[in-house]
């Protein structure tokens, strides 16, 4: 990069006659103004963008390999090819409206204004030092607020078919040395902030003056400036043993910092932020970091490394006042299907882990454990998760209504037997609810959970489930209700077998039905069971009530019982006599 001091430009000619190398630099720079400015618009990667970087470099690269270099000069308001203008300012007729300016209008002052006073295209130019050059042109234009002038972008970029001519590097540019004229004193020198600088006043003064650095009076030429240089690879071999040093210490320093594990760290750091600052703010975003660490550990089954960030959640949001929420959301997005994958092949003691993991968390692990719980697929796995609900909802089994709803009847199961394992007054409601489930393998854990509940308040649900024909089902409901004979079950069974549509069930729902009469039958049914036994006319076709009827007398034995039988044996109906015989019979082989 050559850096020469501004020098007077020859007079060039005024007319619009230019050169047909003067004419295609002239078109390019139109084209590359445009581009700029959609640059300015658009992200980098947007295909318009592209598409004009692409052209504006292909087209650059054409004109100079086949005009040659290109020289061009800088003014504030002009850029000249040889002795031809490129761009200058449009123009305005006397008392007329401002005329619009065209991009390239702008672009002379935008390397003026930091210095550039010439530049030199060379043939052979590479596309990277094109993209270079239009990127430092975008961000130089952008904002005048930027951190980098033209000339330092150039300059890093590393150029070497681009050559500029630059303002000497000790001179200071100014927008203005001299106050507005309408201002205090005409030749007062120095900076002006207030208003907008026109073209004239865009000026330096080079060389340095006496006493002064420019036009700043305040000098700077008390710093020492070297009087000797270094030569790089002599430095750099003087330096090398020194540095190998330094390597290896950093290497080794390296390998110890990557020995500790982060979770190590973590802790401290965060108790450090909390003791720099104790405010609301930097307590929620240091709870809120421990509990994106539980949810990270748990999402990779690591354990022990999510009960330590438990820990210090618990630490700086005891009461989850801060977290709360925002840690039952982050529970519901984990992948529940790998998290159960996981516990399907690890030792009991890890899933053990999980589950204290889970009691740890609380209410808003429900969701997750429940998840887990019907994703499993080893009974070990499931076990922990069941143990780990019962305990989380023990006090408050409400939290276990919303997966009632589910879709998935394994989930309503999953859930029963929770509720099952919990027992009590406070599940009846939700197991009532259940019982009305259409798929018979719910209602049967429905059966089952029931067992944990009082008899005064399972009697009604299971009551209202003997009209189920699923043999398992009323096998189960049956079951449950003879463990406490009560004469209103009685009584429904009863009903139930001298119903019209009892011959239609299934030879086995017929069996358990009279099995459970007979757990429960007394002398009072005796007259009820004479009834069912003498059922029919001589003309009606076989019947399992005439047996299951004779049966339930002979368990039953008292002396009305055997009465009844014996009587039976000289009825008219021949079903009725051969159910009393085999009753009898059994009676007497015993």
């Amino acid at each position: 990069m050559g850096i020469t001091p501004d020098a007077p430009l020859p007079l060039v000619s005024a007319g619009r006659e230019l050169s047909p190398e003067a004419q295609a630099a002239a078109l390019w720079f139109r084209h590359l103004a445009r581009g700029l400015k959609t640059a300015r618009l658009y992200r980098t990667e947007n295909p318009t963008v592209r598409g004009i970087r692409d052209q504006i470099a292909d087209t650059l690269t054409e004109q100079l390999e086949r005009c040659g270099a290109w020289k061009l000069r800088f003014t504030s308001s002009e850029i000249r090819f040889d002795d031809e203008v490129l761009v200058r300012p449009g123009a305005r007729k006397p008392g007329g409206e401002a005329p619009i300016v065209a991009p390239e209008e702008q672009m002379p002052f935008l390397f003026y204004r930091d210095g550039v006073r010439g530049m030199t295209l060379q043939p052979g130019i590479s596309r990277r030092e094109i993209d270079a050059l239009f990127e430092a042109l975008r961000l130089a234009g952008s904002s005048a607020m930027t951190q980098d002038d033209l000339v330092t972008l150039l300059w890093q970029a590393n150029l070497t078919h681009v050559q500029i001519e630059a303002v000497p590097l000790e001179q200071t540019i100014f927008l203005s040395s001299r106050r507005g004229r309408a201002k205090a004193d005409p030749g007062f020198r120095g900076q002006t902030y207030a208003w907008s600088p026109s073209g004239s006043e865009i000026h330096a003064d080079l060389g340095q003056v006496v006493g002064a650095q420019g036009l700043h009076r305040d000098t700077f030429d008390d710093w020492p400036l070297p009087e000797v240089h270094a030569q790089t690879p002599q430095a750099y071999r003087a330096l090398l043993p020194v540095m190998e040093a330094l390597r290896a210490g950093t290497l080794a320093a390296w390998e110890d910092e990557r020995a500790i594990e982060w979770t190590e760290q973590a802790p401290l750091v965060l108790r450090q932020l909390l003791a720099f600052d104790a405010a609301d703010d930097t307590r929620q975003s240091v709870s809120h970091a421990a509990m994106s660490w539980v949810a990270s550990a748990i999402q990779r089954s690591a354990w022990e490394e999510a009960s330590q960030a438990l820990e210090l959640l618990c630490e700086f949001d005891p009461d989850r006042s801060r977290s709360g929420t925002d840690l039952a959301a982050v529970l519901k997005r984990l992948n529940s299907e790998e998290i159960a994958e996981q516990l399907d092949e690890v030792e009991p003691e890890v899933q053990a882990r999980f589950a204290s993991l889970m009691v740890a968390l609380g209410p808003p692990a429900v969701d997750l454990a429940c998840a887990v719980l019907s994703t499993c697929t080893r009974a070990r796995a499931r076990a922990a998760a069941s143990t780990a609900l019962m305990y989380l909802c023990s006090e408050n089994p409400r939290l276990l209504v919303p997966q009632l709803a589910s879709p998935h009847w394994y989930v309503v199961r999953n859930v029963v037997f929770v509720l099952g394992q919990i027992g009590g007054s406070a599940v009846l409601d939700m197991l009532r609810s259940a019982a009305q489930h259409p798929e018979s393998r719910v209602r049967r854990q429905v059966v089952m959970a029931l067992g944990s509940v009082s008899r005064a308040e399972r009697t009604p649900v299971l009551m209202s489930m003997l009209t189920t024909e699923d043999p398992q089902l009323l096998a189960a409901t049956l079951n449950m209700l003879t463990r406490d004979p009560n004469p209103r079950v009685v009584r429904a069974i009863l009903d139930r077998i001298a119903a019209p549509r009892f011959d239609d069930l299934s030879e086995e729902n017929q069996r358990a039905l009279f099995a459970a009469l007979a757990e429960m039958a007394d002398d009072s049914l005796v007259p009820d069971l004479e009834k069912l036994l003498r059922r029919g006319g001589w003309l009606s076709r076989p019947s399992r009530v005439h047996i299951g009827a004779a049966r339930t007398l002979r368990r039953i034995g008292s002396e009305r019982a055997i009465a009844v039988l014996e009587a039976g044996l000289r009825a008219r109906n021949e079903q009725v006599r051969v159910a009393c015989l085999d009753a009898l019979s059994r009676k007497t082989s015993a």
